[in-house]
Order: C-alpha cells, then structure tokens, then sequence
C-alpha cells in the first residue's frame, strides 16, 4: 500500500510527493522529464532534502521556528488583552485547545507511520504544518484586534 489515511508509506515516495506537488505541471509542449528538473520550491526549506537525516533536521529546526513565532504572537496578544481579563482568559482556553487539536490531528494523521523509521518526521512535518495556520491567524488577530 503506497499511501494510507494521509500518510506515505515510504520516505522516498513522501518526498517524491512532496517535489512533485511543489512544483508545476510542465507545459504540454515540453518534454515530460522538464517536469523534474524544475528548481526547488522556495515554500518548504524542507522539500529538498540530500538524506533522511538532512530531512530530520530540517523538519525539527523549521518545527522549532513555528513554535518560536506562535509563542511571541501569544506573549503580544496576551499584552493586547491584559486590560480584559475576560477576553484573555478566552484566548487562554483557545489556544489550549486550538494545542490539543492540533496534537490529536497529526496523531490521527501520523498514525499509520507510528513505529515506523520515518515517524518523527511525519509527526513534525504535521504540527508545523498546524504552526503555520495558528501563526497566521493569530498574526491576524495581533493586526486586527
């Protein structure tokens, strides 16, 4: 089975995926191998990797920067709300439980690779995939009070 429940079975095939979706189609004139030769996206440091360790350790540093950006967009938010106890304590409780969705999704998500080689990295690329949208939003929030 090449691909279960949003999980590739493989690190070759999940990394093949992912260059092939980060890049365009080629032009129907175009020979079909320019498709594959196209640059690295500039989306996901990650994409590109030389070796499982390199992908590894760039999946935790780039999951170590998400978690940096919402923990500063926290600390000014909760500077923005320190004057309304009450609107405070409810994006408290929201980003508590924005925290534990976010942990019981990619548990759902990852859960075929569970025990598998690759696993760590499946489970990191899920949460700061989950970073990336609470950042956002709550960047959103921060600018727009």
């Amino acid at each position: 089975m090449a691909h279960a429940r949003g999980v590739f079975a493989t690190p070759a095939l999940a990394m093949a995926v992912a260059a092939c979706a980060s890049t365009s189609p080629a032009p129907a004139s175009a020979p079909k191998s320019a498709a594959v030769e196209q640059a690295p996206s500039a989306s996901d440091p990650c994409d590109y990797p030389e070796s499982e360790e390199a992908l590894l350790t760039c999946q935790r540093t780039e999951y170590e920067r998400a978690e940096s950006s919402i923990a500063s967009l926290v600390g000014a938010l909760r500077e923005l709300y320190a004057g309304e106890p009450e609107l405070l304590s409810t994006f408290e409780t929201a980003q508590a439980k924005w925290r534990e969705f976010r942990d019981a999704e990619c548990a759902h998500r990852t859960y075929d690779s569970r025990g598998g080689t690759a696993f760590e990295s499946y489970w990191l690329q899920c949460l700061r995939t989950f970073d990336r949208e609470r950042a956002a939003r709550l960047e959103y929030l921060k600018e727009s009070p």
